[in-house]
């Protein structure tokens, strides 16, 4: 009888998830955490005469996927700027990695630099990889994902 209960009991406590402890030590290393990526636009924006404008609210967010008809549709802005006397804009930021990203252009100063249309589109990202950082992050780093020299160019409003 107690073979037999020795026995059942070898068989079963392991399905319970009981059992001995090995000799080896064993390390788990958990990770807490999310992967991240940088997102960097450069830019200006001009008229379409080619002169830079100034004042213009420029945004960088995630293009909703949900969007019908492949529109340029923001989900979230992640950053926004205005354009300097130049036209120049710089957006950062840091996201999730592999989502789309989207920029919009908004005249907020009235008639000071003439009316414009909205101006909205997605962009062309370039990926580069800092190894140091990558390290640095437990390897949730994914990547910096990068725009220069875009170039948006503003329509005047028509006159009704």
């Amino acid at each position: 009888m107690k073979n037999l209960l020795l026995k059942i009991s070898r068989f079963l406590l392991p399905l319970l998830g009981v059992g001995a402890a090995g000799c080896e030590e064993f390390v788990q290393r958990d990770m807490y955490g999310t992967p991240w990526s940088e997102y960097e636009i450069k830019g200006t924006v001009v008229n379409e005469s080619g002169e830079a404008v100034e004042g213009i609210r420029v945004k960088m967010g995630v293009k909703d996927s949900r969007a019908a008809d492949g529109k340029n549709v923001m989900s979230y802005p992640l950053d926004s700027v205005l354009t300097g006397a130049n036209g120049s804009f710089s957006l950062f930021a840091t996201e999730f990695p592999g989502n789309e990203l989207m920029i919009t252009a908004r005249d907020i100063d009235g008639e000071a630099n003439g009316s414009y249309e909205e101006y909205s589109a997605g962009v062309e990202l370039v990926k580069n990889v800092d190894k140091q950082k990558q390290e640095d992050s437990d390897g949730w780093y994914t990547g910096t994902y990068s725009a220069t020299d875009v170039k948006v160019i503003l329509k005047k409003t028509s006159e009704e």
